[in-house]
């Protein structure tokens, strides 16, 4: 039987057990503490400026179950999958079967692994990491390359989406995706030994980058 539940400011509390929300999550950890010890059920009111609802659900498997499910993040009112009237989604990451925008699934990620970080919850944190590299692919590099080098993102996924780039060049940068690679990124493709595509193969893609894309930056897209 559940002896605690994260209750929501607009409803739906969802039970838990303290035991493994202290074991999961330093933070979380905490706050029990702070309370002392009562065998009465125990409300933990969530501001859900840090952990909003519709993550929950995901956060609370992987403290069950060691397994990151992103499938289990509910789609944003705003998303083009949003969640239906009964609060469930209708739509779930790549390979569950659903058909939701890879953009909006990328920030879905981006923004459980911050939520991870600042509810210190270490298993959430490296599973979204194993989840953002599995999604690795010419559409998706630029958005993760972006967000990547942000401060409070993941160093693991921007070493692994370089290395990704690195190795698929020539692949990526002839993609309908390679104008948007950040300059930054690019720069330091081609200065690397390791790059794995011939000088010409690197010429022709720098020229094609040049042409559709002048602007492009390492500033994170608002």
């Amino acid at each position: 039987m559940a002896d605690a539940r994260l209750s929501f400011g607009g409803g739906g509390d969802l039970p838990c057990h303290r035991a493994i929300l202290a074991a999961r999550s330093r933070l979380f950890r905490k706050v029990l503490s702070a309370r002392g010890a009562s065998d009465e059920p125990r409300v933990i009111h969530i501001d859900e400026k840090v952990l909003p609802r519709r993550f929950a659900p995901a956060l609370l498997h992987a403290a069950y179950t060691d397994q990151v499910d992103l499938s289990l993040i509910q789609r944003a009112p705003s998303s083009p999958t949003s969640t239906n009237s009964s609060g469930t989604s209708n739509a779930a990451w790549p390979g569950s079967g659903g058909r939701g925008s890879h953009s909006a699934q990328l920030e879905d990620a981006f923004q459980l692994y911050e939520i991870a970080r600042f509810m210190e919850m270490p298993i959430l944190a490296q599973g979204c990491e194993e989840r953002l590299v599995a999604q690795l692919s010419p559409a998706t590099l630029p958005r993760l390359l972006r967000w990547a080098v942000q401060p409070h993102a993941s160093r693991y996924v921007h070493r692994q989406a370089m290395r990704y780039l690195l190795d698929e060049f020539h692949t990526v940068m002839s993609s309908p995706h390679g104008p948007r690679v950040p300059r930054a990124a690019l720069a330091r493709a081609l200065a690397s030994s390791e790059l794995q595509c011939s000088e010409p193969q690197a010429l022709r893609a720098v020229l094609r980058w040049a042409e559709h894309a002048p602007n492009n930056t390492q500033q994170p897209s608002k």
